[in-house]
């Protein structure tokens, strides 16, 4: 029940992608079962279009719950860096004489 509270946005996009897809399947074969076009084009509209509607509504809604999953982790990244002056700052009083040791002749080198 916990995860369906917090992924409730997945479980109804799965959900809509389900019945876009068997409403486009059951409306195929309503639509070859009948010979005439006005039969077919009300299958068309109920079935076809619902299906279409659905499966974009779903799509939305699985790109919604990617999208805050990514905006979770860019918010962890941010907290961790916001933290990251403060460990710089305590590591400089620790070691004050690493901070103006020369660098390697080499790594400069390397760098360019």
């Amino acid at each position: 029940m916990t995860w369906l509270r917090a992924e409730w946005d997945r479980f109804l996009a799965w959900g809509l992608l389900a019945t876009g897809a068997v409403l486009l399947v059951v409306g195929a074969v309503r639509v070859a079962d009948h010979r005439y076009l006005a039969d077919q084009l009300s299958f068309i509209m109920s079935a076809g279009i619902g299906g279409l509607g659905c499966i974009g509504f779903g799509a939305g809604l699985l790109l919604s719950a990617d999208l805050h999953d990514e905006w979770r982790k860019l918010d962890d990244l941010e907290v961790l860096l916001e933290e990251t002056p403060e460990r710089a700052g305590r590591l400089e009083a620790a070691a004050p004489a690493a901070q103006h040791a020369p660098a390697p002749a080499h790594s400069l080198q390397a760098v360019r």
